[in-house]
């Protein structure tokens, strides 16, 4: 065979071969970024109280009132008491968006996602403020 033939033959080979490798590499990504935080989308995983914002929850400050908070952020996604410490917790956000979206091979099916809390005392006032990210 010639050298022209050897040239041909690796050109037609290249282009399968390439794809190929970035599928894996995608995979690969895909597999490690599980549970993780998605630079690209930070919040892809995370489902919000229908006014809530990270900037707006930023603002709420222990002390306010129940009602002030109310007025600012809206209703919380989710609310529990606690018999033994006599509060109230609100949740604003969840977890489990992606499992309510159509699949994306680009888009891990759990990612990382954005806790924000408040909790009240029995007096309907903000004693604790909880902002984080959770891997679970």
């Amino acid at each position: 065979m010639s050298s022209q033939s050897y040239i041909f033959i690796f050109k037609i080979l290249s282009f399968p071969l390439f794809f190929i490798l970035i599928y894996i590499i995608v995979l690969i990504a895909r597999l490690t970024i599980s549970e993780g935080y998605f630079v690209f989308a930070p919040y892809a995983d995370t489902k919000m109280s229908a006014e809530y914002s990270p900037e707006k929850f930023d603002i709420i400050k222990t002390g306010m009132k129940m009602t002030e908070v109310h007025n600012f952020i809206g209703k919380p996604l989710s609310e529990y008491y606690d018999s033994f410490t006599l509060s109230i917790k609100h949740r604003y956000t969840g977890d489990g968006k992606l499992l309510y979206k159509a699949r994306s091979f680009w888009i891990p099916g759990d990612l990382a996602w954005y806790c924000s809390e408040i909790y009240y005392n029995k007096d309907s006032v903000v004693i604790q403020i909880v902002n984080d990210w959770r891997f679970d």
